[in-house]
């Protein structure tokens, strides 16, 4: 794990995948084929 990578944390999306994906673009993690960009950037997912 690379302490220096930015962390992004992301509760429970509860089926909103369209909107995750929004907000990963404008995060400029994802592109609009909704692929990962963000390189060493970490993601981590709360939900149930």
């Amino acid at each position: 794990m690379d302490n220096d990578a930015p962390l992004f944390i992301i509760g429970d999306i509860h089926g909103h995948l369209e909107k995750m994906i929004r907000l990963l673009r404008f995060a400029n993690l994802a592109n609009s084929k909704a692929e990962w960009v963000g390189g060493a950037a970490q993601l981590w997912f709360m939900g149930d």
